[in-house]
């Protein structure tokens, strides 16, 4: 009696806290390895080298609700005044300086552009990570609740571009959304299983992701357990002296928060104003001819324009591409 007691013990209590040792073990593990930076990507730095930074303007600094101060580059509208005010959103790793050419464009036809460094990019926050996932949908308000004191009478609209661009869908279906008139989507990145995201090789591709971390990561979070979430888990392929002016790295908090919901087929579907997508035919990330496939079921209807010889880079500073996207800005 005394042994099949014992038995039952060690059943009910022993072998679950050895699976939960083996669990903790392994997630430890995962957590622990090293993460990998990739080879450079000498399209993508030649592009960013290349910059136009004429005529970008000063730093200007809000405070958000954490008490952080964080930057933006305000372009006031030349001549004949829109009564539009865009706000643009960086790719991965930038910061505001690689929407001065868009800003400037949308500025000369009247819109008046805010471009933040978005936390853990610039000037705003430190560098690679943020507070918690969902802080960037704060600033943002923050951001707004900052240039409504200002524009009060305006209408706004948001303009992303790559990762940018899949943070501005999540906006799009959010909240903070509802203060918008329309999203601009500028060659958006939807997620890694996308149709649109390409699988490239070793030199290709913009970054890689520590998968094992991730996954980890994953699991403790839905776990609710919050453990570890400003470890790197994703490098972009730039190289290191390029760490003062770029973000080399994220964290598990920012590479969540920055990019495109889980379910972004439904936040095209939820989106609180139109949406209107802009790639370039020779976008070497991005597989352009199926963003078309994406939305092809969503109501209401989202306009997908490819622009012909334009990549991902160049749709932010080809002539024919800034045309597009003050079209599609001010809704002509």
């Amino acid at each position: 009696m005394f042994f099949r007691l014992l038995k039952w013990i060690l059943i009910v209590l022993v072998w679950p806290l050895a699976a939960i040792g083996l669990i903790v073990s392994v997630l430890a593990i995962l957590i622990a390895s090293p993460i990998r930076t990739p080879s450079v990507n000498a399209d993508i730095l030649s592009a960013a080298r290349s910059i136009d930074r004429s005529g970008l303007p000063v730093a200007t600094r809000f405070q958000a609700r954490d008490g952080t101060e964080l930057a933006y580059r305000l372009y006031p509208a030349e001549g004949e005044e829109s009564e539009i005010v865009a706000i643009a959103i960086h790719g991965s790793g930038g910061n505001a300086t690689a929407m001065n050419p868009v800003a400037k464009a949308l500025a000369d036809a009247g819109v008046t552009v805010a471009v933040p460094d978005i936390r853990g990019h610039g000037f705003s926050g430190h560098r690679g990570d943020i507070g918690y996932i969902g802080q960037l949908e704060d600033d943002l308000g923050d951001l707004l609740a900052e240039l409504r004191k200002r524009f009060e009478d305006k209408r706004f609209v948001l303009v992303g571009h790559s990762s940018g661009g899949g943070f501005a869908l999540r906006i799009a279906a959010s909240p903070v959304g509802e203060a918008f008139e329309r999203f601009v989507l500028l060659a958006p990145y939807l997620g890694p299983f996308a149709p649109t995201s390409r699988e490239l090789e070793e030199g290709e591709a913009w970054a890689h992701p520590h998968v094992p971390r991730i996954i980890a990561l994953d699991i403790l979070h839905q776990a609710g357990v919050e453990c570890c979430e400003g470890l790197p888990v994703i490098a972009f392929a730039l190289p290191q002296d390029q760490a003062k002016f770029a973000t080399l790295r994220y964290s598990y908090r920012l590479l969540t928060n920055f990019g495109p919901p889980d379910d972004y087929e439904a936040a095209f579907a939820d989106a609180t104003g139109p949406v209107v997508v802009l790639a370039g035919e020779d976008d070497a990330l991005m597989d352009t001819e199926q963003y078309a496939g994406v939305v092809d079921d969503v109501q209401p209807p989202v306009d997908v324009e490819i622009l012909p010889e334009i990549d991902h880079m160049a749709v932010l500073s080809d002539t024919a591409a800034l045309r597009a996207v003050v079209s599609a800005v001010k809704g002509d």
